[in-house]
């Protein structure tokens, strides 16, 4: 089962009943308040209703899918090395072995400061996002960018 020891807060599976009550039968959601989908995430791991990784590890693992990915486009991540959330060496882990089984795939990472959702006002403005956007551009070239 997933670790969610960085989730000092317990989350009621009934918190998670009551969304789910609210969708149509067949219903499919791409959007949420924002946050709104963390604390739901929280309370279908902690209640080991999230997924069965040993059975669907290959797909939703990002480490086993890594085994079985054909080849990849170039990736960018970047995290915060203070995210409570997801461990930055679970990042560097991934990028390692990225390297390591598709040493071909161009790979911009970079770490900054901040908890798990540091760039939530940021936009492509910021100064940060300069090298980044830059990566992004040689891969996928247009004419301009909004930012």
């Amino acid at each position: 089962m997933v670790n969610c020891t960085a989730w000092a807060d317990a989350v009621p599976y009934s918190e998670v009943e009551a969304v789910l009550a609210e969708f149509n039968k067949g219903e499919i959601r791409t959007r949420a308040p924002f946050a709104s989908r963390m604390r739901m995430l929280q309370g279908m791991i902690q209640a080991g209703k999230f997924c069965d990784l040993e059975a669907h590890g290959h797909v939703v693992d990002p480490m086993q899918a890594l085994e079985r990915a054909g080849p990849l486009p170039p990736i960018l991540l970047y995290q915060s090395k203070g995210d409570e959330a997801i461990p930055w060496q679970h990042t560097d882990a991934w990028a390692a072995k990225l390297k390591r089984l598709q040493p071909e795939v161009p790979l911009f990472l970079t770490y900054l400061e901040g908890d798990h959702v540091f760039d939530k006002n940021d936009s492509m403005a910021t100064p940060w996002m300069k090298e980044p956007l830059e990566f992004v551009r040689k891969y996928w070239p247009v004419e301009s960018v909004d930012a």
